[in-house]
């Protein structure tokens, strides 16, 4: 049995708390253990490549070089990146001498269109509004960043888009943040890339147990179990399911039962989540996991972002704190 699929979100989900730009240490451990255990790392993430690969995956093959055993060749299986509001999906090709010496390939990628048309709008009509804001044109997609206020800034593009025919705006998700707005492709996005890794990649996801960890604006939660560490309920507001961090337990054995009429199945065989007569979850249980119940109350203290995610990885899919 495979130690499974882990989706992880990056902001607001694997951050030191207090510090947006810099990945909780301890989880970048995990994430190294998790992979030599036999797991796949999908970093699903607004975030481009180059900022990923260095915050991220250049620490962790440095951490599986330490291991030795050829780890850090390996890793090119076990990471794949979704970045750019999940825009693309790129595996790493080549693992060079010096950690940071990797060559990507991308097997999935979606562009915003007209991207220089929509360069040449937002700097004439939006950035003059709103001082200390920039522009950002990454592979996929095209983004204002350091934004007061994005929902100002968002009124004023939905105001005055109208008059730039030459942009194909209907073929556009403009998607707000903290403090980015991001345009990307319509098709583009975590649950719908998602999907399409599922079709490229169906053999990772054969017989494995999948979890993801995110926040409020994580819509592949649609998709696969999902654990919030953010805002509590914040997935709730979206009408998005989602499992809230601290309000579930470890089963062990005895604990729980499961009966054949009251089980969903979901992919295959692979997720049984069993629920109460009247629709309401009681137990979700992996295959090759350890069972979970979901609790009325918060047991335990939320942690901050980055520390909740860690404690997520190593105790349910390695099955260790």
């Amino acid at each position: 049995m495979k130690c499974g699929v882990f989706i992880q979100d990056i902001d607001g989900t694997s951050n030191t708390p207090g510090k947006k730009e810099e990945i909780y240490p301890p989880l970048i451990e995990a994430d190294a253990r998790f992979i030599q255990s036999g797991g796949t790392l999908i970093l699903s993430t607004n975030r481009p490549k180059f900022w990923v690969e260095e915050k991220i995956i250049t620490p962790i093959i440095q951490k599986l070089t330490q291991s030795g055993k050829n780890w850090s060749e390996r890793a090119k299986k076990k990471i794949i990146l979704m970045p750019e509001q999940a825009s693309a999906i790129q595996v790493i090709k080549k693992v060079g001498v010096e950690p940071k010496a990797l060559e990507w390939e991308t097997i999935y990628s979606l562009n915003v269109p007209e991207k220089l048309p929509l360069k040449k709008f937002l700097t004439e009509e939006i950035i003059p509004g709103f001082p200390g804001s920039s522009i950002r044109v990454t592979e996929f997609v095209v983004s204002l960043v350091d934004l007061a206020s994005p929902t100002k800034t968002l009124e004023l593009v939905e105001k005055l888009k109208a008059d730039s025919k030459n942009i194909p705006w209907d073929s556009i998700r403009i998607i707000p943040t903290r403090s980015t707005i991001t345009f990307i492709h319509w098709k583009a996005g975590k649950k719908k890339t998602l999907v399409e890794c599922m079709k490229f990649l169906p053999k990772i996801f054969n017989d494995a147990k999948i979890f993801g960890v995110g926040d409020s604006g994580d819509d592949f939660a649609d998709l696969i179990p999902t654990f919030n560490v953010g805002e509590p309920d914040a997935f709730k507001e979206k009408g998005l399911s989602s499992l809230e961090y601290g309000k579930f337990k470890i089963l062990g054995n005895g604990e729980y039962t499961l009966e054949k009429n009251n089980v969903f199945t979901l992919d295959g065989g692979k997720i049984n989540v069993l629920r109460d007569a009247g629709g309401k979850l009681i137990t979700l249980q992996v295959s090759g996991g350890q069972p979970i119940q979901i609790l009325e109350k918060t047991i335990r203290k939320r942690l901050q972002a980055g520390p909740a995610t860690t404690k997520i990885l190593k105790t349910l899919m390695c099955g260790k704190e």
